[in-house]
């Protein structure tokens, strides 16, 4: 994104939206191409040219100056770029040792192999490049000697018998229609886990035919004061 250096200069924007996500002004030289990509009656059928405006030179670089570059990857700088002179791109990178965002800035010149990013970029890449991860360590299962499936989520509060169109008793088990491939298997696991705090039911399951594996948890619930404590919180923005 380079900007205007006549600041006198006449830009006509039409202003486009389809009651959804597309709320944008385009630029008149741009909006071939813009509908090209939006415009098709069969894809988006609700887009319509709403507004037309003319703006000076002047207008169109403070338009664009915090503005929204690709899609929601950043946003449009105030400095332009050392090697080619477009604007520079705010954004934030994470740390991934640490989980810390990092504000860094590459430029916005996407149609040529500038590639310019400043010091803090660099040094988050850096650091990300060297940083090993921790091997994956499954969390202990917590659970009491003897106990049944039922008798567990009875204590846990897990609320499978009031979920008949979900889960059904056979053989002394609870059993659930694979999402993957209708077969109805049986639970293979519940406990507590020691590092999520979260009570669970599994239904592990390899699907025939060669379908993905359904391998995860059907059912769970927080368990510990602090799980309970962090979901309510995530839920009530407590």
């Amino acid at each position: 994104m380079l900007l205007k250096i006549n600041l006198f200069e006449q830009i006509t924007q039409h202003f486009y939206e389809d009651g959804n996500d597309i709320h944008w002004w385009i630029d008149e030289e741009d909006e071939k191409d813009f509908l090209e990509s939006w415009g098709c009656p069969e894809e988006n059928p609700d887009l319509k040219k709403t507004d037309t405006r003319i703006i000076n030179g002047k207008q169109w670089n403070e338009f664009w100056i915090g503005g929204t570059y690709g899609e929601y990857e950043g946003t449009f700088s105030d400095q332009e770029c050392p090697n080619c002179e477009h604007l520079m791109v705010n954004t934030d990178m994470e740390i991934e040792e640490t989980g810390e965002d990092v504000k860094v800035q590459f430029c916005s010149n996407y149609d040529s192999d500038c590639g310019y990013v400043n010091e803090e970029y660099r040094r988050v890449l850096k650091l990300n490049a060297s940083y090993e991860k921790k091997p994956y360590i499954p969390e202990s299962k917590i659970r009491l000697a003897g106990e049944t499936v039922f008798e567990f989520v009875e204590r846990v509060g897990l609320s499978c018998d009031k979920k008949p169109d979900k889960f059904v008793v056979l053989n002394d088990n609870y059993w659930t229609e694979c999402t993957i491939c209708k077969e109805t298997v049986p639970c293979t696991d519940f406990y507590i886990g020691s590092g999520t705090g979260f009570a669970s039911v599994f239904f592990d399951h390899v699907c025939k035919d060669g379908k993905p594996s359904n391998g995860c948890p059907s059912t769970g619930t927080p368990f510990k004061k602090s799980t309970k404590e962090k979901w309510n919180g995530l839920l009530f923005g407590k």
